[in-house]
């Protein structure tokens, strides 16, 4: 059993769990839609009538809203010099088949498993939830590692300084004290040498 749909200017065939991609609709993820019929055929009988096709309805479940593949337009005029390239990406929407009605009337079944979708989308969002929060967490927790392994450094840098500091005192006072017998040691060196030069004089 199938049906030719219209919907957004264009005729569709479809069967019961059929997926198609059709124009955009106003509908929200996991929702029934009613598309309107151009004819439904049965095996060998083909309903084709106006009256009994005004009662008859097609049921759909919207599974995704997307865009489609880009598609360029060109314009050219020539030996004007006029060329324009633009894009354009068509707002679709996917839905699959639940149900070809001839009574217009929705069975029980098709409408328990529309109305169980939303709640599937539902349990994600609450998943989707849950891990962003885990990561903020985590990384929430990281930060508190870094910090505290900085301060830790800061703290054993100081140390090994404060530590560092009376030896590098004592090495410049044993610097000085060196300095300071050198200097002594030239100057009583100089005064031997002035001393001299007048004996040998006499």
């Amino acid at each position: 059993m199938y049906a030719i749909v219209i919907t957004g200017g264009k005729q569709y065939r479809v069967s019961e769990n059929d997926v198609i991609e059709v124009e955009k609709l106003k509908a929200e993820l996991g929702a029934t839609v009613e598309l309107n019929v151009a004819f439904i055929a049965d095996g060998t009988d083909v309903i084709a009538d106006q009256a009994t096709l005004a009662a008859a309805k097609v049921f759909a479940t919207v599974e995704e809203h997307y865009k489609g593949v880009k598609a360029l337009v060109f314009k050219f005029q020539k030996r004007k010099g006029y060329k324009r390239t633009r894009g354009h990406r068509q707002e679709l929407t996917r839905i699959r088949i639940s149900e070809i009605s001839l009574s217009g009337k929705q069975s029980k079944q098709a409408a328990v498993k529309a109305d169980a979708k939303p709640a599937k989308a539902d349990d994600k969002a609450a998943a989707i939830k849950e891990t962003a929060s885990a990561k903020k967490s985590s990384t929430v927790a990281k930060g508190d590692s870094t910090a505290k392994a900085s301060t830790a450094k800061k703290t054993a840098k100081s140390e090994t300084d404060s530590a560092k500091s009376p030896a590098k005192t004592t090495k410049t006072k044993a610097k000085a004290e060196k300095e300071a017998v050198v200097e002594s040691v030239v100057e009583e060196t100089s005064k031997e040498q002035a001393v001299e030069p007048e004996k040998t004089a006499e």
